[in-house]
């Protein structure tokens, strides 16, 4: 059995018969005209391949880190829109057709689309072009090969300016940096250094040691001059400032002089009262010179002692008795006063000492948190002085690569295959292509015209298009040939004929319980003479229990 498919289409080609043989003779006048119409010109096409390109001599790193890999480039940065411009403009094309008839094949691609990277230095990027003009083709190339060259090397030349602009801009204050972490040492070291320096030395150990036996030895020396001023306190029965005053009046020779006189009119005043009376004239003289002699022993006492504040409080009395010393209690009195200047000043000493061990002992404490500080600061300054001494010798180096800086790419081989020989045209081999072609268009017009009809010409089609609108079949029933008078189409009745099973397949659909209880069916048709007549009375002569169904 044919397939719906098949069945319509020759359905359709019954009624278009002409569009085959119309697509035969249209197939064969364009193979006719083909072979009549000259050739085109011949397309040349030319190849070069670039490989990766090194210095003859590299003396930097810098050169080898700013050299752009042959893997790295792409057709946009190899070729840019200027470098295709400029071109075009030189050999006098449009930059579009230059575009359209140039091929530029990556590193390890295929059809220009990137594959894999292959490893530097063993890949290859091949530029492809054709053009029917054999001279243009190589000029255009030549052109292209140079433009890329070139192009490679200004890339490479602007990247190594960079770095070195880049380390220029940064050096200043790399070098600032180095510059205060050198002062902060320096001036670390100034304050802080002698300590440090004790410390690493020993020096200051061995002075707060050797204080420690000062202070011992100074205070075994009080402890000697304590016992020896308490036993010349207790012989002389003075204490050290009255020591000190007796030995100063007794020394001086006014005082002296002075005592004198005084015990002369003392003598003078105890003679003459036993023969005069005090308000004798010589009384009163001797008196007054006793007083005078007196007032000036105390003035003097003033100034031997100091001035006017000390020795006042004693009297006139206390200067005669203090000044009263004999050699030995006066050497006596002088050696407790040295002893007693002596005890002060190892006090002083003492003390002095006291604060400075203190001030040793809290240096040695502070010495691990000084050194930690210092190496702080030199760390600081080494890590400041080997950035410094990096980016010089990454200057250096840098300078050095601008002798050394070539383009990434070279030549390797410029190919220009030679032209294929080309056949003859056949005639007949020709038409016979556009006989075959014109054929396969007839056929196809045929479908085409058939689809745009929209009408049906199968079961198939009718079946398809209800159910694309959702409308249930309940079967399908033949055409009744010969049944002039419809009663004669009691096919119901007539179990032996042809198309009982399929008015009884259709009557048991209209009993099933799914379809519902039907009270009224309508038959319709497009055309007359479909069957409405037929199955409207084989229906109507149903038995019972359908027709019940149907009223």
């Amino acid at each position: 059995m044919a397939s719906p498919i098949l069945k319509r289409y020759l359905l359709a080609l019954g009624r278009y018969p002409w569009a085959i043989p119309v697509g035969i003779v249209l197939g064969v006048a364009g193979g006719g005209f083909a072979v009549s119409q000259p050739d085109p010109p011949p397309t040349h096409t030319i190849q070069a391949i670039l490989v990766n390109n090194r210095p003859p001599t590299i003396f930097s790193a810098t050169g080898s880190e700013i050299r752009q890999p042959l893997e790295s480039f792409t057709a946009e940065s190899l070729l840019t829109e200027t470098v295709i411009k400029e071109t075009s403009k030189k050999v006098g094309l449009d930059p579009k057709v230059l575009i359209r008839n140039l091929k530029v094949t990556l590193p390890g691609a295929e059809g220009g689309k990137k594959a894999a990277a292959v490893p530097e230095g063993g890949g290859q990027l091949k530029l492809d072009y054709k053009d029917s003009d054999q001279g243009r083709v190589k000029q255009v190339m030549e052109l292209l090969v140079r433009s890329a060259i070139d192009q490679s090397k200004a890339n490479n030349t602007a990247r190594l300016r960079s770095v070195i602009d880049s380390l220029n801009q940064r050096l200043p204050q790399v070098k600032a940096d180095l510059t205060n972490a050198e002062q902060a040492l320096e001036e670390y070291d100034r304050t802080e250094g002698p300590a440090l320096f004790a410390a690493q030395n020993g020096s200051l150990v061995s002075q707060i040691q050797q204080s420690d036996g000062q202070q011992r030895q100074m205070g075994l020396e009080l402890e000697g001059i304590n016992a020896e001023v308490a036993s010349l306190q207790q012989k002389l029965g003075l204490s050290v400032n009255q020591a000190y005053v007796s030995s100063a009046l007794s020394a001086d020779p006014i005082v002296a002089d002075l005592r004198a006189k005084i015990y002369q009119a003392e003598s003078q005043l105890t003679l003459q009262a036993k023969d005069l009376r005090p308000e004798h004239p010589t009384m009163v003289l001797l008196q007054q010179q006793k007083d005078a002699y007196e007032v000036q022993l105390q003035q003097r006492a003033n100034e031997v002692i100091g001035g006017g504040g000390f020795a006042a409080p004693l009297g006139t009395a206390n200067v005669r008795q203090d000044s009263n010393l004999d050699p030995e209690r006066q050497r006596l009195a002088l050696r407790l006063v040295e002893l007693t200047t002596g005890k002060e000043r190892l006090q002083q000493q003492l003390q002095s000492m006291a604060r400075f061990q203190q001030d040793s002992r809290q240096q040695l404490t502070q010495i691990p948190n000084k050194q930690l500080a210092r190496a702080r600061l030199e760390d600081q300054l080494k890590l400041k002085k080997a950035l410094h001494d990096q980016m010089q010798a990454k200057l250096v180096d840098a300078k050095t690569a601008e002798a050394e800086t070539v383009s990434s790419l070279s030549l390797a081989q410029v190919m220009q295959p030679p032209l294929p020989p080309k056949a003859p045209k056949s005639a007949p081999v020709m038409m016979a292509i556009g006989g075959l072609v014109g054929l396969i268009l007839g056929a196809g017009a045929v479908f085409l015209l058939d689809m745009l009809e929209g009408m049906f010409y199968t079961p198939e089609d009718i079946k398809d298009a209800l159910k694309q609108q959702e409308i249930a079949v309940l079967g399908v029933l033949p055409l009744v040939l010969s049944l002039d008078d419809p009663r004669r189409g009691a096919i119901l009745s007539m179990q032996e004929s042809p198309y009982f099973d399929a008015y009884e397949r259709f009557r048991s659909l209209l009993r099933r319980p799914e379809n519902g209880n039907p009270r009224m069916v309508m038959l319709t048709s497009v055309l007359p003479g479909e069957g409405k007549s037929v199955t409207a009375y084989n229906l109507a002569i149903a038995p019972p229990a359908l027709a019940n169904a149907l009223c």
